[in-house]
């Protein structure tokens, strides 16, 4: 015997296909998912108002450690002032003595004479005198500081092992100073004592990171003035005033904390914090602020700190994030025990509310495997008045509606058996009368292909006729151009040649004009060479007469000699006058010998004028008739340029109407082409109804069969 084991996340998916396992993890999340949101929700925001609690309780307490401190530094400060004015009385010891007994916190009280004797009384006993010594610490910052109160850094007493600070104050001259040794146990034993939470405290340091108030474990660890995340400390070197100036007003209303010894006498030692508090160097970086620690356990810690005005110190509330965790807890555990009953009590709920879910599910599905094998007559009992009661009616309405429907199918099955029948008669009827149709259309189909062929042909011989008529046209409007062109030449020429006419009528009457200026130039000639005769005559008339008074003035000798220079005078003038006159005359002769050339041209000239005049009469008529036939060639072109534009219009409409005629053609044939396909078609059609007819035929006897099998 063989044996399958299925794999664990198969049968985990099966399970979580039904409706039940689905219900159950949905409901699950749905109370899990919001509890748990809830209760973190509640868990945090518990955490942060237990932080923000101890926080303002941190605040609170060092708050009150520093005014604590102000009360208990500031009345030391007024004190050295005062005694620092009582310095020269004479019962200055019993004044000292009287101050260390009334004060206890105070260790030591003393003053400096003329820089260098020290009179001191301590633990309130009677006060006592030697001499300073050089490197005393106090005195050297009060001189440095005239007339300001200074303040040691804490250092350790010799004397009482105490925690303790020198309050000192010096004159103006430097030639005495008082100082006050004050004992810190006091204040530390106060702040020891403070709480924060269950596990929190506070501790103080000093401006340059001594420890003042450790914390629990000690000094361990890291020393508060050593470089941190912030950077390093300031160092206290010198004096340096409570408001950072350096100096605080005499009236003791500042103090300078300094490093150093304590007076000679007051048994100081070393500064107590010398080797640090365990914290880290952060808190000097501002004057308040937050920061994170660890603890030499390595427990993490948050500290607040504020800076004492007065001193400078840091004064910080210690809170620890575990304690936080663990005043929390509480409400986480509250939490989880809600979710618990809650998850009980909705396992619970869920339980029922699956049940009510699933059992009308279950009967709907043993009713409907009985309805799938045949039995119409099963009913399904579902008493539920919710949805489910509502589906198993509809169910049951269903079951009704499918029994009517199967008696119904059975009745029509019987019906379409004998429809079938008659259907396959029709149609072996119709396919005969398709086959018909489509022989007719196939005929019709080819007469029309072949009416397409004879249009498109007749459309080409057509179109090549009216691209002639067209060319003829267009050589037509060319000729009725260019006759236009022609007449329009022509009309210029008849219009030149009868400006031409006018023109040698107009040259005619100059020319015969000039013909009688010339002959009037002829006879003034002829009167200009008759003139010029008798100025010759007149001339040779004058040389004679001057030759006559020449003998004549030689003859009378001496008296006549001016009339003879006269006489020799006018003889030149009368021979200048005689060759003026040949060279007129000479010029007279040229002249009336061109007069006589210019004469016989004009008399040419006259005679070629009337020949021209004859020619241009002439041509003037000829251009007259030309004229009228260009114009009578020009009407009759543009008749035949009209006549073949309307041709080719008409033409043009006959192409189209033959494209008309070709697309209804071959429209036509398409149409008988589609007619006869259809034809085939239905003729196919008409096979396939009678084949399924006869499948029709079987399918009813075969649906009666399945009917059949159904109860009712």
């Amino acid at each position: 015997m063989k044996i399958t084991v299925k794999p664990l996340r198969a049968a985990k998916r099966i399970k979580l296909s039904s409706v039940k396992s689905r219900l159950i993890v949905s409901f699950v999340l749905l109370l899990l998912v919001p509890s748990l949101a809830i209760g973190g929700f509640a868990y945090k925001t518990a955490e942060n108002k237990v932080d923000d609690q101890l926080a303002n309780l941190a605040t609170t307490d060092i708050s009150l450690v520093s005014h604590t401190v102000d009360q208990f530094i500031q009345p030391k400060m007024n004190d050295v002032g005062t005694l620092l004015e009582q310095s020269s009385l004479d019962n200055i010891d019993d004044i000292l003595h009287t101050y260390t007994s009334n004060h206890s916190e105070v260790e030591e009280a003393g003053i400096v004479k003329s820089g260098k004797e020290y009179l001191s009384s301590a633990g309130g006993g009677a006060a006592t005198s030697g001499e300073l010594a050089q490197d005393s610490d106090f005195y050297t910052q009060a001189l440095e500081n005239k007339g300001t109160v200074i303040l040691t850094e804490p250092y350790t007493s010799e004397t009482t092992g105490n925690t303790v600070v020198a309050v000192a104050k010096s004159s103006t001259d430097g030639q005495s100073a008082t100082v006050v040794v004050l004992s810190l146990k006091s204040l530390q034993d106060l702040v020891g004592e403070l709480k924060i939470g269950q596990d929190g405290f506070v501790v103080v340091f000093s401006s340059s990171g001594s420890s003042i108030v450790s914390p629990p474990w000690g000094t361990g660890g890291q020393d508060a003035g050593a470089a941190g995340e912030g950077g390093a400390p300031p160092a206290a070197e010198g004096a340096a005033s409570a408001d950072g100036s350096g100096a605080v007003p005499a009236d003791g209303t500042g103090v300078t904390p300094t490093d150093g010894d304590a007076p000679e006498g007051t048994g100081a030692g070393q500064p107590s914090g010398g080797e640090g508090g365990g914290q880290p160097g952060g808190m000097f970086t501002g004057e308040s602020g937050q920061i994170t620690q660890v603890s030499p356990e390595g427990t993490t810690r948050n500290l607040i700190y504020i800076t004492n005005a007065l001193t400078g110190w840091k004064i910080a509330g210690d809170r620890s994030p575990i304690e936080v965790t663990h005043t929390a807890a509480p409400i986480l555990h509250n939490t989880l025990i809600v979710i618990g009953i809650a998850l009980l009590v909705g396992a619970i709920l869920m339980s029922f509310m699956i049940r009510s879910i699933t059992r009308p599910l279950k009967a709907l599905i043993r009713s409907s495997q009985i309805i799938s094998r045949g039995d119409l007559s099963q009913r399904v009992m579902v008493n539920a008045k919710d949805e489910f009661g509502e589906l198993g009616a509809s169910f049951n309405a269903m079951v009704d509606s499918l029994r009517s429907v199967v008696s119904e199918v059975d009745d029509s099955a019987s019906q379409l058996a004998a429809a079938s029948q008659e259907l396959s008669a029709n149609a072996d009827q119709t396919s005969a009368a398709t086959e018909y149709i489509s022989g007719s259309t196939e005929r019709m189909s080819d007469g029309a292909g072949e009416q397409v062929k004879r249009i498109t042909e007749s459309r080409q011989i057509t179109l090549e006729m009216t691209e002639a008529i067209t060319h003829i046209a267009e050589r037509a409007a060319d000729v009725a151009d260019t006759a236009a062109v022609v007449a329009e030449k022509s009309t210029a020429g008849g219009q030149a040649v009868q400006s031409a006419i006018l023109q040698m009528d107009s040259i005619s009457g100059s020319v015969n004009g000039l013909a009688g200026v010339i002959g009037r130039l002829v006879n003034a000639s002829q009167e200009i060479g008759q003139i010029i005769e008798v100025i010759s005559e007149l001339s040779q008339k004058t040389n004679l007469l001057s030759l006559n008074a020449a003998i004549e003035a030689a003859r009378a000798g001496e008296h006549g000699r001016g009339f003879a220079v006269v006489a020799g005078e006018v003889k030149k003038l009368a021979e200048q006058s005689t060759d003026s006159t040949e060279q007129v005359a000479a010029l007279i002769v040229a002249i009336r010998e061109e007069i006589g050339k210019v004469e016989q041209s004009m008399r040419t000239a006259t005679k070629e004028v009337g020949l021209g005049m004859g020619v241009v009469h002439t041509a003037g008529s000829l251009f007259a008739e030309i004229e009228q036939s260009v114009a009578e060639v020009n009407r009759q072109v543009a008749e035949v340029s009209d006549t073949t534009g309307h041709i080719s219009s008409r033409s043009q409409q006959v192409v189209q109407a033959m494209d008309t005629i070709t697309e209804v053609s071959e429209l036509t044939a398409t149409l008988a082409q589609s007619v006869s396909a259809s034809t085939e078609e239905q003729m196919a059609s008409m096979q396939e109804i009678a084949s399924s007819s006869s499948y029709l035929t079987r399918m009813a006897e075969e649906l009666r069969n399945a009917v059949d099998k159904f109860k009712l």
